[in-house]
């Protein structure tokens, strides 16, 4: 009987053991430093270590751009879930920010995309710019969309991650979208920039024929005012 019972002992300690290790298997915790501020990120489900660091890396250079705004990221401790996403055709398809004591944001990802293709992908600089200011309450959360909307192509352009012309057509693709939800619309999809030079063409040259305008108003042919 005493037997019986220690080999019973045994056999449960094993099983906690092994329970106790696949948690820690299917979760892991890390710490990315930027600046003076520490964002603790937590992988809820299983990643392996490669995944892992491919995620790491895309939100440590998404953390670094962000900081470029004020030269430091927006809070001091930020908390960041990863998830695996059921089933996706992007690398990131969906991120939330998280509010309360411990302020961060939820990415759910799918790992099987490559690291270029992370960190080409503005969902991460998108819920981090919304850290830069208050929850500003569901009536008012358009602003603090279109602030993050701008400031995710913005200071990827001048993290160097982007160039100048990709950043003007991504933030011109984003309130094309925008518009288009607003009403009903599917999504309108990428944009060939070079459909639109003719516009700036247009631009250009009436801004050109107004510099002149004034430049004849007001050296060859000046205006006098009298009282």
């Amino acid at each position: 009987m005493l037997f019986y019972r220690a080999f019973v002992f045994l056999l449960l300690s094993l099983v906690g053991v092994a329970a106790v290790a696949a948690v820690r298997a299917e979760s892991s915790s890390h710490t990315i430093n930027v600046a003076e501020s520490q964002i603790k990120v937590h992988f809820v489900d299983r990643f392996t270590p490669i995944e892992q660091n491919k995620i790491l890396y895309w939100l440590q250079q998404h953390a670094e751009a962000v900081a470029t705004l004020y030269g430091e990221f927006p809070i001091p401790n930020a908390r960041v879930r990863v998830e695996k996403a059921a089933s996706a055709g992007q690398p990131v398809p969906w991120g939330q920010v998280i509010r309360g004591r411990e302020e961060g944001v939820l990415l759910q990802v799918n790992p099987e995309f490559s690291q270029a293709e992370f960190v080409s992908d503005w969902t991460a600089a998108h819920e981090f710019s919304h850290l830069f200011i208050p929850f500003p309450g569901n009536q008012d959360s358009w602003f603090s969309e279109g602030l993050a909307t701008y400031l995710q192509n913005t200071l990827r352009v001048r993290a160097g991650m982007l160039t100048e012309q990709q950043g003007w057509q991504k933030l011109y693709e984003g309130l094309r979208r925008a518009w288009a939800r607003l009403r009903g619309l599917p999504d309108p999809g990428y944009v060939d920039v070079a459909k639109l030079l003719p516009i700036a063409y247009v631009m250009g040259l009436a801004m050109l024929l107004m510099g002149v305008v004034l430049i004849i108003g007001d050296i060859v042919v000046p205006l006098h005012l009298t009282s």
